[in-house]
């Protein structure tokens, strides 16, 4: 990370930080995402939030909400949504470098899966799989060569067959 911005965990407690907004509105073509990540902070249920910073710029952000497995109640699940960063900074690794910090941190913290909804060309260089290859589904009605998932701890847990709920918000975007 010496030659990116400072990555750090970001206090997910409190209102949504403007200037953190305008990183997510400069990278997405609309403003769902920013109001997604403003909503799910105002309502306490970001589980994890990671910014790059270029001095006092925030010029990258990483966040994660908790999903669940349907049938399956016991693993502990992470939806990697979104991952933004500035214009001016992309195709510099930085995404990158969030990407395995977020992942990184969900794996420590406990998290026994991921998913995310992406290009299967980029998030698989961190180990996601889409969902054709594990019968994994959305409640939302998504292409599922862009919903992927990967395991972040060894277990025995099966994806196989099982329904991934996010949370309510996400439905608006």
């Amino acid at each position: 990370l010496a030659s990116h911005p400072a990555i750090s965990a970001m206090v997910v407690a409190g209102r949504f930080v403007p200037v953190f907004r305008r990183v997510l509105l400069d990278a997405f073509p609309g403003p769902a995402e920013a109001d997604l990540v403003e909503t799910l902070r105002n309502r306490g249920k970001l589980v994890s939030s990671f910014v790059a910073r270029e001095g006092e710029t925030i010029v990258g952000t990483v966040q994660g909400s908790a999903v669940r497995l349907d049938p399956v109640q016991d693993p502990r699940g992470i939806a990697l949504a979104p991952m933004a960063v500035a214009p001016s900074h992309q195709g510099q690794g930085l995404g990158r470098a969030l990407v395995r910090e977020f992942l990184d941190d969900a794996r420590q913290r406990g998290f026994d899966f991921c998913v995310v909804l992406g290009d299967p060309a980029y998030y698989g260089r961190f180990g996601f799989v889409t969902s054709l290859d594990h019968a994994l589904r959305s409640t939302y009605d998504v292409p599922p060569e862009v919903f992927m998932a990967r395991r972040l701890r060894r277990s025995r847990l099966a994806l196989e067959g099982c329904v991934v709920h996010y949370e309510p918000e996400f439905a608006a975007v």
